[in-house]
């Protein structure tokens, strides 16, 4: 008989093995219903996003945890319970975590590099092979997603800037399969600079890769046209969300938060976004997470109607975005401090006239970058380019203003692709 109990949010404690909650999985923060409870934070998310009761497997519990709640007569037992392994996996096990933060190393940003290559282009094959599915009408596989989440968690962990490096590379041919690497690698940090769940942050993570796979099904030449589009255009581009949440519906093993989002991300708070004109209270929790991420790429790399602009513009857009309530200041804000004031790639002129390409952040003083000088201040080509630590620079250079790429002869953003 299985053993089960139903109790108030109120009496949830770390270690209790939750079988079933009193919310539709849409509104869940959690990428499982059926989950053992990790730590406080935990029990807090369930009651901010309104779970008022709880099953609980006492069987599945741990032992100290499930002796402190008394038995009714008649155990409550889902007569269509599947079983569920209850093990955690071992990045989720609270011991490994453990273990895991005390062996934490910290790489250089040249070493991190070489990684994030990796999953860039682990990300960029899983694209191609997604779309390629989508393209044939074949149900899709993400067995390789999970895996790649927890690569790219431990890289950000290591060095956060080396992804956010190959967000800012120059692209071409491959919009499609890079704009989910560019969104992925953007999201993620934003989900772990917020503390959000493990859970909260996978949702997420396969969100940003499937979001825009329904554009598989339409012409490729409107992904990027960056000019106006025709009214026609316009409706049949407006198909890709529904398109997408179509194909995932079709296939094995993706979660509904997961499809809910990709469904909503062009929906906006005021009722005005495609393709159900939804509102705020309708949209998933955790949207703009992914809507920003999503922005901010089709801004820089002009994925949308309209031509790239530089990351710093972005960061205006986006901002202004926010004062007419479409994201949260405070996340906008989050996003600001992850990718610095002066974003990797911005081409600066220098208080010496020389011009330069920010290459590294600097998290504490955020006006000093790392940066490469590609043209001396007489306009010469300096090869290969001198790397200054502006924090430490015995010139003690200063940043004058950020440039557009487009002034120069050659882009220099061809720089970061040769690091």
């Amino acid at each position: 008989m299985e053993n089960k109990k139903k109790i108030s949010v109120s009496e949830l404690k770390p270690g209790m093995f939750i079988d079933e909650l009193d919310i539709s999985w849409l509104k869940s923060p959690f990428l499982r219903h059926r989950r053992k409870i990790e730590n406080e934070q935990d029990i807090l998310l369930y009651k901010q996003y309104g779970v008022k009761f709880v099953t609980i497997d006492l069987d599945k519990s741990t032992a100290n945890t499930a002796s402190n709640v008394a038995l009714e007569d008649k155990p409550i037992a889902g007569p269509n319970s599947k079983q569920e392994d209850s093990s955690l996996e071992p990045a989720q096990a609270p011991g490994n975590q453990q273990a895991e933060q005390k062996t934490a190393v910290v790489l250089s940003f040249s070493q991190e590099l070489k990684t994030a290559k990796v999953i860039k282009n682990k990300i960029q094959t899983f694209a191609k092979q997604l779309n390629q599915e989508i393209k044939n009408g074949q149900p899709i596989t993400i067995e390789a997603v999970k895996p790649v989440i927890q690569e790219t968690l431990d890289s950000l962990k290591r060095n956060d800037q080396a992804l956010l490096t190959l967000l800012h590379m120059h692209r071409k041919d491959i919009r499609l399969n890079a704009h989910p690497f560019g969104v992925f690698s953007l999201v993620l940090p934003l989900a772990l600079k917020n503390n959000l769940s493990t859970e909260q942050i996978e949702i997420l993570g396969m969100a940003a890769l499937l979001h825009d796979c329904g554009w598989a099904r339409l012409p490729l030449n409107l992904f990027g046209k960056a000019k106006a589009y025709s009214l026609s255009e316009s409706k049949l581009i407006q198909q890709h969300p529904a398109l997408a949440a179509h194909a995932l519906r079709k296939s094995q093993g993706i979660p509904k938060a997961v499809i809910s989002l990709v469904e909503q991300h062009h929906e906006l708070p005021n009722g005005k976004g495609y393709p159900k004109k939804l509102f705020a209270e309708q949209l998933h929790p955790l949207l703009e997470y992914l809507q920003l991420a999503d922005h901010y790429d089709e801004y820089i790399h002009g994925l949308g109607d309209k031509p790239a602009v530089l990351p710093v513009n972005a960061l205006k857009l986006l901002y202004k975005e926010s004062k007419a309530g479409f994201f949260s200041e405070s996340l906008v804000t989050e996003l600001v401090r992850i990718l610095g004031i002066y974003p990797i790639s911005s081409v600066v002129k220098l208080s010496t006239n020389e011009l330069a390409i920010v290459c590294e952040i600097n998290r504490k003083v955020p006006l000093l970058p790392k940066i490469n000088i590609f043209l001396d201040k007489m306009g010469n080509k300096i090869t290969p380019p001198q790397l200054i630590d502006l924090n430490n620079d015995e010139h003690q250079r200063k940043i004058a203003e950020v440039m557009e790429p487009s002034a120069i002869d050659d882009d220099p953003r061809v720089i970061l692709a040769c690091l």
